[in-house]
C-alpha cells in the first residue's frame, strides 16, 4: 500500500506539473517587435518612430485599436521602467529644432470627460499610479481647448499633459496572443462573426447606466459592425425584449460626431431608420436599435430609460470547465496568465 501511495502521490504531482507546464506554454508570446510585459500580461510596442509616423491622440489610439489592442495603460512603476527600456533601444527621429528633452510618446491616459478627472482609456476610476512630471498637469491655457490628452517623454517616460491633436509618437499595449478559441459565460449568445458574446440587459435605464452596467459584466453597451451582426443582434433583442433597445453608439464626446462606446471606435456601419432617425437632433446623442422589426436605429436622448445589449469578449475553459462566474474568470485569469480578453484553453 505504501508504495502505492507514493506512486499514486507520484503521479499527481506528475499530472499537476503537465497542468502547469501547459498553462506556462499557452502564455502565449509577442509577435516580432512587441516586448511582453508579464505583470499585465500583455505586449508594448512604441509607434511613430519615424516624423511622418506621428498621429493625435484619437488617431493614435484608432491605430492601436486596429493592432488589436489600445494606447498603453501604465498601472505602475515596473511598465515605466519597460518603457524606459525600450526607448533606449528605440531611435526617434526629431523635426527639425526640435528638442528631444520636451518630446513624448502618447499614452492612454486622458481627462477628456472631466477636467482633472485622469482615467485611462474607457474606465470610469480616477488613476491611481502617477507618473507626472514636475507641476503637471498644468492645463497650460495657451491651448483654445487645454490639454486634456497626457503623453510621456522620451527622456525618463515621466508624463505631461498636452492638447490632444497634437502629433507625437505613441504606444500601443495589447493582450498577450493565444491561439485558444474562448466560449461565452452562461447566458450569453457568441456571435459567430465577431466570436464576441452578446447579451440583453434586462432592465429598463438611462444610457450611460446601460454602459457603466455592461462594463461590470466584463463587457461594453454593444459594437454592431455589419448587417451580420445587426441581424443576430435584433435577433436575441426580438427573442427577449422585443422592445427597442441601447447600444453603443452615442455622440457624447467633444465634436459632436457618433462613436461607439468601446474605444470611441470609428464608426464604419449603421442602420437608421430612414423616416424618424433622429441622428441629426443637437438633444437625442444615443442610439437604441429595434424601432422596427428588422432592427433598424433612432437616436434619443440618452436620459430615456431603455433595455439595453452589452458584448464582452469570451472566457477560457479552465481544464474543460467553462467559466461561467466572476470569481471563475479571475482565477482562470491569474493561473493561465490571461486577461479580459480572451484566456488561454489548456487540452
Amino acid at each position: 500500500m505504501a508504495a502505492f501511495g507514493q506512486r499514486s502521490v507520484l503521479f499527481l504531482w506528475t499530472i499537476l506539473f503537465t497542468f502547469h507546464s501547459k498553462a506556462q506554454s499557452s502564455l502565449g508570446s509577442c509577435d516580432a517587435g512587441w516586448t511582453k510585459y508579464p505583470s499585465s500580461k500583455s505586449c508594448i510596442k512604441i509607434f511613430g518612430a519615424e516624423v511622418s509616423g506621428r498621429k493625435t491622440w484619437s488617431n493614435a489610439r484608432l491605430t492601436c485599436q486596429q493592432s488589436e489592442g489600445d494606447l498603453v495603460t501604465i498601472r505602475d512603476a515596473g511598465m515605466t521602467a519597460l518603457i524606459k527600456k525600450i526607448r533606449r533601444s528605440t531611435t526617434i527621429k526629431l523635426k527639425p529644432r526640435e528638442s528631444g528633452y520636451w518630446t513624448g510618446f502618447w499614452i492612454g491616459l486622458h481627462d477628456r470627460h472631466f477636467e482633472n478627472n485622469w482615467i485611462w482609456l474607457d474606465e470610469n476610476e480616477t488613476a491611481t499610479y502617477t507618473n507626472w512630471y514636475y507641476g503637471q498637469p498644468d492645463d497650460w491655457p495657451y491651448y483654445k481647448n487645454g490639454e486634456d490628452c497626457a503623453m510621456a517623454y522620451l527622456r525618463d517616460a515621466s508624463w505631461n499633459d498636452l492638447h490632444c491633436t497634437a502629433k507625437l509618437p505613441y504606444i500601443c499595449e495589447r493582450p498577450i496572443l493565444s491561439s485558444a478559441v474562448g466560449q461565452c459565460p452562461a447566458k450569453w449568445s457568441k456571435n459567430p462573426g465577431t466570436g464576441t458574446c452578446i447579451q440583453m440587459g434586462g432592465q429598463p435605464i438611462r444610457w450611460q447606466a446601460a454602459r457603466a452596467e455592461c462594463i461590470k459584466r466584463d463587457g461594453n453597451l454593444v459594437t454592431i459592425v455589419d448587417d451580420y451582426m445587426n441581424t443576430f443582434v435584433n435577433e436575441i433583442r426580438k427573442e427577449n425584449v422585443d422592445e427597442i433597445s441601447w447600444i453603443g453608439l452615442n455622440k457624447m464626446g467633444r465634436g459632436g460626431n457618433f462613436s461607439w462606446s468601446k474605444g470611441n471606435k470609428q464608426v464604419k456601419y449603421t442602420n437608421w431608420a430612414a423616416k424618424y432617425s433622429g441622428k441629426n437632433s443637437k438633444v437625442k446623442n444615443c442610439v437604441v436599435t429595434g424601432v422596427n422589426d428588422v432592427g433598424e436605429w433612432a437616436a434619443l436622448k440618452c436620459t430615456e430609460r431603455r433595455d439595453f445589449i452589452c458584448e464582452r469578449q469570451p472566457v477560457c475553459p479552465l481544464v474543460g470547465i467553462v467559466v461561467s462566474t466572476q470569481k471563475s474568470a479571475e482565477t482562470c485569469r491569474r493561473h493561465l496568465g490571461s486577461d479580459d480578453e480572451i484566456c488561454s484553453q489548456i487540452v
